[in-house]
């Protein structure tokens, strides 16, 4: 196996070099279809040449995108993160109440079980904050494609 790589990879430069290129006495020799001589080039007529200063065009206003709609979705997902972020950081600190057997309230909320019967909105409130955190990511794309620059945050 390692023959066949070497030989490889001592073929494969050599294959790249091998390639023939073609001068203007290599022509005479054979017919090219299509292909020039240094001798054909000279007997073109001369390209008119336009003599003078050129004329730059007038120069094109650039209009500058808008960013205030980029900012007001942005403040929007950031809004609907916060909230979601708060509510699962409030059942994750339940979750942590339930499993101690000191940090309990003086009615013994959490109840026990708390743990079990959380799990399923606990997924579903991370499973929503990766889906505001892709949305917040596609509309910074969308205002760095458009050419708006944001604040920082």
């Amino acid at each position: 196996m390692k023959k066949c790589i070497g030989i490889v990879l001592f073929l494969v430069p050599l294959a790249a070099y091998a390639q023939q290129t073609y001068t203007n006495e290599d022509l005479r020799k054979f017919s090219v279809p299509g292909a020039y001589t240094n001798e054909d080039l000279k007997k073109l007529p001369p390209l008119p040449v336009r003599k003078g200063a050129a004329v730059s065009p007038a120069p094109v206003p650039i209009a500058v995108p808008d960013a205030e709609p980029y900012e007001r979705r942005l403040d929007f997902l950031f809004e609907q993160r916060l909230i979601l972020q708060s509510e699962l950081d409030w059942r994750q600190e339940m979750v942590r109440k339930a499993d101690s057997a000191f940090d309990k309230g003086t009615d013994g909320y959490p109840w026990p079980g708390y743990r079990s019967k959380s799990r399923g909105s606990i997924q579903y409130l991370e499973m929503q904050l990766s889906v505001v955190d892709a949305r917040i990511e596609k509309a910074h794309d969308e205002a760095r494609r458009a050419g708006v620059v944001l604040e920082l945050r």
